[in-house]
């Protein structure tokens, strides 16, 4: 493939909508935590006076939208590597929930790398002081 093929891949790929508006990498020890933040972020409605607002990544919509999550996309897909390459491929965001156990998990660590070598901007939200109650690193300790 030369570059101006790669170039066409690239805007045809961005051109078309994403099936999710985020995708959700996580450790399966937060599960909880995570099944309710998905819950939540689907169901969240975006205050009125910002909706239709356009900013740098589009109009602001009345819901987030649909969230790519393994447990709930993924019951008895045959390639499950396969099908999360593809999730993260067509979704719009990328959120980490950063916990301890996140912090050591392969999975996470790929999931995080892949959506980054799209070249798509990466926002973390670090959920660690809710999931473990305490302070973490870049935080002063007194």
């Amino acid at each position: 493939m030369d570059v101006g093929d790669l170039y066409a891949s690239v805007k045809e790929q961005m051109l078309e909508p994403f099936k999710y508006r985020g995708f959700i990498t996580y450790s399966h020890l937060d599960e909880a935590f995570v099944r309710s933040l998905h819950r939540s972020l689907e169901a969240y409605r975006v205050p009125k006076p910002l909706i239709g607002q356009v900013t740098q990544i589009g109009e602001v919509p009345g819901r987030l939208g649909r969230l790519f999550r393994d447990r709930d996309e993924l019951a008895a897909a045959p390639d499950l590597k396969a099908e999360i390459q593809a999730a993260l491929r067509q979704s719009d965001a990328l959120i980490a929930v950063c916990s301890p156990a996140a912090a050591k998990s392969y999975y996470v660590n790929e999931e995080i790398k892949t959506f980054k070598a799209r070249g798509a901007p990466l926002g973390l939200y670090d959920w660690s002081r809710l999931l473990a109650g305490r302070q973490w690193a870049g935080q002063r300790r007194r």
